[in-house]
Parts: C-alpha cells; sequence; structure tokens
C-alpha cells in the first residue's frame, strides 16, 4: 500500500522510471486488515468461510486470493529487479 505512495516521489527526486503496478492497491482492503477486522468491511452475508481472509479479497478486487497473492508477488520483484539494475547489483 505505501510502496504505492513513495514510488512516484522515489522517481521525481532521482530522476528514476521505477514502475509499479497500483491495480490491487485498495484503501479500504488495506484499512480492513490493520485496523477494522473482518467484521467491520464485511457484512454477514458477505462472509465466505472457505476462502482466504473471509471473501475480503473477492469483495475489494474481484479476484481469489491466490490470483492476488501471484499479481503482488510480480509487481513486488519487478520493482526489486529495476531497483537493482539502478544500484547495479544486477
Amino acid at each position: 500500500y505505501y510502496t504505492s505512495k513513495i514510488v512516484p516521489q522515489i522517481n521525481e527526486i532521482l530522476h528514476t522510471n521505477f514502475t509499479f503496478n497500483t491495480k490491487f492497491v485498495c484503501k479500504k482492503f488495506r484499512h480492513s486488515m490493520a485496523h477494522y477486522k473482518v467484521g467491520v468491511s464485511l457484512k454477514p452475508d458477505e462472509v465466505i468461510p472457505e476462502k482466504m481472509f473471509y471473501g475480503l479479497v473477492e469483495k475489494h478486487f474481484q479476484c481469489d486470493y491466490f490470483e492476488l497473492k501471484s499479481f503482488i508477488l510480480y509487481i513486488l520483484n519487478k520493482l526489486s529487479n529495476e531497483i537493482k539494475c539502478f544500484l547495479n547489483l544486477q
């Protein structure tokens, strides 16, 4: 969540072009996970007991947990590689 806010600032200050796809950045999901817990974000009829995070992912991102996890790992690895290249570590 916070990385999506910091990358543009880094690009501006360092004149870089790091990319960070914000497709799955969601303030409501972040707040649910950090502060409110599942019960505040999901109505009783929205809770899916057999799903990871009880349906929070499906409600906020319209995909399942594994798709979300895979995409986030891809985005973070891509950013990591860009930073390594910038620092001449690759």
